[in-house]
C-alpha cells in the first residue's frame, strides 16, 4: 500500500488512492470527553501501541487537541523529524486514509532543508511501526517499510494536471511555517528546474498569524498563544470579556503585510526571470489565505492549483507510483 504525507506545521495532509485526510498538525494528551452528551464530532482521539509493547498511550490529534488539549502544542522546529510527535500525526494519517499493514510512505522536507536532511529523513522514518486506533476504530497495524522523499513545491507541480507546453512555469507553495518557490523550463520533452531560481522561505501562513496576534495583543492586553491564534485565525467574531470584537479587520491586515513579504522575497529570488515567466501556481493551505492579495501585488493572472491544500500529498502520491514503477524505494532526488 502507498501513502503519500505531507506533514506541514499547520496542517498534515494525507492521499491514499482516492482517499484522503487532513487535519491540524496538533497533539496533546488525552483527556475525558464522554459527560453522556455523546461523542464529540470534530478532531481525533488516538491510541497507539509500539510494535514490541503491551503499552497503550492515548493522544488528542487535530482539532480535538486545539480545543481540548491542555497541553496541546504545535511542530514547529525545522527538524520536524526531532520530536515523537511528527510520527504520531503520519501514523495518525496514514490510518485516517485507510492504509494498513506494510506501508510505503511518500514524504516530503521543504526545498531549503531537502539535500541535506533527505537521507536523515528516510533512516528516521524507514521502520517505523505500530498498532493504531483512532476514534475507537479497529486496531491497525502500520509499518512504514519503505520511504520515499520528494521536495515540497515540487510534489506541488506535479499536482497540476496539465502545464503549458513550453516556457517559464512558476510556483509558490505557501505553508504555515515556509513558502517553497520554484521555476522550472517547460519544454516538450521534459520539466527541468532552474538551479538559482528554487528555494525557501521561512515565512507563511503563521506570520500572519503572529501579526494577528500582535494586533489583539495591542487591542485587548491579552497576549495568545501559538494554539490560541491558531483557532481565533479562523473565527470572524469573539466575545472578550463580555465585548464583541469582529476579527477580520485584523485578520485582512495580517495577510497583506505578509503577502508584500511574500511578493518581495520572490522579486529578489527571481529578480529578472519574473517578467518571462508564462504563469505562477499558488499552491498550498496559505495560497486560499493570499490569493487576492497575491493578485493585486504581485500578478493577476496567478493560477490556484485545484487542490491547493493537498497539492504537495497528491504530487508525492504521483511520484512515488512513478519512482516505484522505476523499480526504485530509496529517496527522492532533485
Amino acid at each position: 500500500m502507498l501513502v503519500a504525507i505531507d506533514q506541514g506545521y499547520g496542517y498534515t495532509k494525507a492521499v491514499a488512492g482516492e482517499k484522503k485526510a487532513v487535519f491540524p498538525s496538533v497533539v496533546s494528551p488525552a483527556s475525558e470527553t464522554d459527560l453522556g452528551l455523546g461523542r464529540v464530532s470534530w478532531g481525533h482521539c488516538v491510541t497507539v501501541r509500539p510494535q514490541g509493547s503491551m503499552v497503550k498511550r492515548q493522544y488528542f490529534a487535530g482539532e480535538l487537541a486545539v480545543r481540548c488539549g491542555l497541553a496541546a502544542h504545535l511542530t514547529l522546529a525545522r527538524d520536524k523529524l526531532s520530536r515523537d510527535i511528527s510520527v504520531l500525526l503520519m501514523l495518525t494519517a496514514a490510518y485516517l486514509a485507510g492504509t494498513e499493514g506494510q506501508v510505503t510512505l511518500a514524504y516530503g522536507l521543504p526545498i531549503a532543508y531537502f539535500r541535506h536532511q533527505r537521507d536523515e529523513a528516510r533512516r528516521s522514518l524507514q521502520g517505523t511501526a505500530a498498532y493504531v486506533s483512532v476514534d475507537n476504530g479497529p486496531e491497525k497495524y502500520i509499518s512504514f517499510n519503505h520511504v520515499a522523499v520528494f521536495p515540497q513545491g515540487v510534489g506541488a507541480l506535479f499536482s497540476v494536471d496539465r502545464l503549458p507546453q513550453e516556457g517559464l512555469v512558476g510556483l509558490l507553495d505557501i505553508g504555515f511555517y515556509t513558502t517553497d518557490y520554484l521555476l522550472v523550463d517547460v519544454r516538450k520533452d521534459r520539466v527541468e528546474p532552474l538551479p538559482n531560481y528554487f528555494g525557501s522561505m521561512e515565512i507563511g501562513v503563521s506570520s500572519a498569524m503572529k501579526a494577528f496576534g500582535d494586533r489583539f495583543l495591542r487591542l485587548t492586553g491579552r497576549p495568545l498563544s501559538l494554539v490560541e491564534t491558531q483557532e481565533l485565525w479562523g473565527k470572524s467574531r469573539l466575545t472578550f470579556e463580555g465585548q464583541k470584537l469582529d476579527l477580520e479587520p485584523l485578520q485582512e491586515e495580517s495577510r497583506v503585510v505578509v503577502a508584500q513579504a511574500i511578493v518581495e522575497g520572490i522579486t529578489a529570488a527571481w529578480a529578472q526571470k519574473l517578467s518571462y515567466v508564462d504563469v505562477i501556481y499558488l499552491a498550498g493551505g496559505g495560497g486560499l489565505e493570499f490569493l487576492s492579495t497575491l493578485r493585486q501585488s504581485l500578478r493577476r493572472d496567478v493560477v490556484l492549483v485545484p487542490e491547493p491544500q493537498y497539492a504537495n500529498a497528491l504530487g508525492f502520491y504521483r511520484m512515488a507510483l512513478k519512482h516505484l514503477g522505476a523499480g526504485s524505494k530509496s529517496a527522492g532526488s532533485m
